[in-house]
C-alpha cells in the first residue's frame, strides 16, 4: 500500500462526518488544507519559544540571586572585618589610658590622697569593660 492510500485509509475511519457534509465525500481535504498546517505550527513554534523564554528567565533569576548573595556576604564578611579592627583599635588605645590612670591612682596613693580610690574604682570599672569588649572581639573572630 502506498503512503498516501494509508493516509487515506487512517483518515477515512476518522469520525469527520461533520467535515464531510461541509467539504463533500473527501474527508482528507480537510487535513490537507495549508492553513492547519500554518496554525499547527504557529501554535508549536508559539509554545516552544515561551518555554524557552520562561527556561532563559529563571536562569537569569537564578544568576542574578547567586551574585547576589554573593556580594552580599562579601559585604558582611567586610563589615565584620572592619568591626573587628574597630574594637582592636579602641581596646588598646583604652588600656593605655587604663596604664596612665593607674601610674596617676600611685602617683595619689604614694601621696595618701583620697582621690586615688575612686580612681582605683574607676580602673577597675574600665577594666571589667575591656575584658567584656576583648570577649566580644574573640567571640567574632574566624577560628
Amino acid at each position: 500500500m502506498s503512503r498516501p492510500a494509508a493516509v487515506m485509509l487512517l483518515l477515512s475511519s476518522l469520525p469527520l462526518a461533520p467535515l464531510q457534509s461541509q467539504l463533500g465525500d473527501t474527508p482528507a481535504a480537510a487535513w490537507s488544507e495549508p492553513w492547519w498546517l500554518c496554525a499547527l505550527i504557529v501554535l508549536g513554534s508559539g509554545a516552544v519559544g515561551a518555554a524557552v523564554a520562561l527556561r532563559l528567565e529563571r536562569r537569569r533569576t537564578w544568576r542574578a540571586t547567586a551574585t547576589g548573595e554573593a556580594r552580599f556576604q562579601a559585604e558582611l564578611e567586610e563589615r565584620a572585618r572592619l568591626a573587628r579592627q574597630v574594637q582592636d583599635t579602641l581596646l588598646q588605645g583604652f588600656t593605655g589610658l587604663t596604664l596612665r590612670m593607674d601610674a596617676v591612682r600611685i602617683s595619689l596613693q604614694e601621696q595618701e590622697n583620697p582621690l586615688a580610690g575612686q580612681l582605683g574604682e574607676i580602673l577597675e570599672q574600665a577594666d571589667q569593660t575591656m575584658r567584656a569588649a576583648r570577649d566580644m572581639v574573640s567571640i567574632g573572630r574566624p577560628r
